[in-house]
């Protein structure tokens, strides 16, 4: 698809190591010296629940990041198996989920990085269960870290589907509500500990 605005992305295995990665085509409407710097940004980050961004290179007018590749998918996709069985989602896997999360937006916002984008779908797992936040956005709209900690209370109510919200402990729909409800001035951190 070669439309403007479009962001393409695929496994790719290297030639070098025969590692996974994946290879992402920047929009084509995208000035390429603010996608460099973008880049240059996101290779700078070093968290076990950050997506690691490699190398960025310039093929044929059109930008390319290398990243890491992470084999489970997305919340999105875990999420829907748990619904086609009609089950709920594990309290330690989706405390395990959380506290994973939590720390990456932490760090996130520690390097002053305002994500802009959090959904299911741009929270990944690899086969270790570690969690992996990705598609961190640089778009100039104003937001901050309160509008992120928000995101993230919608992520985990997607996660625990109405009619399963009694299976889990109230602390944890107390945290999450909160984060639903948007609490300002707060960091992850000082949420945890309430």
């Amino acid at each position: 698809n070669e439309n403007k605005g479009i962001v393409r992305q695929k496994k790719v295995i290297s030639k070098k190591n025969s590692k996974i990665y994946v290879l992402k085509q920047i929009k084509q409407d995208q000035n390429q010296q603010q996608a460099l710097k973008e880049f240059q940004i996101l290779n700078k980050l070093n968290h076990p629940n950050i997506i690691k961004y490699f190398k960025c290179f310039n093929e044929n007018g059109k930008i390319y990041f290398v990243k890491e590749y992470v084999d489970n998918g997305s919340l999105e996709n875990i999420q829907k198996a748990y619904d086609s069985i009609n089950k709920p989602i594990e309290e330690n896997t989706l405390w395990n989920i959380f506290m994973q999360c939590m720390a990456g937006l932490e760090y996130l916002h520690n390097c002053n990085i305002i994500h802009k984008k959090i959904s299911l779908g741009n929270i990944l797992m690899n086969e270790n269960k570690v969690i992996k936040i990705d598609d961190i956005q640089f778009n100039q709209e104003q937001r901050d870290k309160s509008d992120d900690i928000h995101e993230m209370g919608i992520v985990f109510h997607q996660l625990i589907p109405t009619k399963f919200q009694n299976n889990y402990p109230n602390e944890m729909m107390n945290i999450i509500n909160a984060m639903e409800n948007n609490y300002k001035n707060q960091n992850a951190t000082q949420l945890l500990n309430e």
